[in-house]
Parts: C-alpha cells; sequence; structure tokens
C-alpha cells in the first residue's frame, strides 16, 4: 500500500457515500478499515471522524432495521 493516511481518508469517504445510499453494511467496513488505517498512522482526529461515521452506519443499519419489521425483541434463541 502506498499512503495509509491517503488510503484511510478513501475508506472514510466510500463509508459516507455507502451510507447515503444506505448500504450499512458496506459502510461499516468501508469504517472499520479507515479506524483501522488512521489507527496506524497516528491522527486522532481522522480516527474520530472515522468512528463517528461507523456509528453512523451502525445506528442507520438499526434504525433501518426496525423500520422493516426484522427487530421483534426476541431473544438470539429464537
Amino acid at each position: 500500500m502506498g499512503d495509509p493516511h491517503a488510503a484511510a481518508g478513501a475508506y472514510t469517504n466510500l463509508g459516507t457515500a455507502l451510507i447515503e445510499l444506505r448500504r450499512y453494511d458496506e459502510a461499516a467496513d468501508a469504517c472499520r478499515r479507515a479506524l483501522r488505517l488512521f489507527r496506524d498512522t497516528a491522527d486522532p482526529a481522522s480516527e474520530n471522524a472515522a468512528m463517528h461515521n461507523l456509528v453512523r452506519a451502525t445506528r442507520a443499519k438499526g434504525a433501518n432495521t426496525k423500520r422493516a419489521g426484522g427487530d421483534r425483541g426476541l431473544s438470539p434463541s429464537g
């Protein structure tokens, strides 16, 4: 990989775009990749931005699941 910091920025942007497209699982994956790379490059401000986007994707997925009726309050065992 050439420039890890640039790659992390690209993953952050990708995550943001995927959130807007409501592709939450893919968005969360991109945000996790950005988060890992920003941690490796010791950039706490950008790490915070990646974490913020990860939270947005996770919350949006949960809200979308509840609206669709996918969260019925059942335990994992059924």
